[in-house]
């Protein structure tokens, strides 16, 4: 029972997260999920952009959905964002 229950998460979890490339994409798939969008993509101004509608970065990973090591750059790494609450 209990490994159903995660794998039934992990399938809602990727259902409603959604490749994008720009901020005004992760706006909008925020909306009912999760975005994932490059970080290169983002910089700080747009994650500004996301925290005014209440959306913030969740965690950062690798582009294969690692924990990202001490020595991965940044144009490496994929930023999940979510609503706030």
């Amino acid at each position: 029972m209990h490994a159903e229950l995660i794998e039934a998460a992990r399938t809602r979890l990727n259902d409603r997260t959604v490749d994008v490339a720009t901020v005004a994409e992760a706006l909008e798939a925020a909306k009912t999920g999760f975005a994932r969008i490059p970080s290169s993509a983002l910089g700080e101004e747009g994650e500004d952009a996301l925290n005014r509608e209440a959306v913030s970065v969740r965690c950062l990973q690798t582009r294969e959905g690692t924990v990202p090591g001490g020595a991965a750059a940044d144009d490496d790494l994929v930023a999940i964002v979510g609503r706030s609450y």
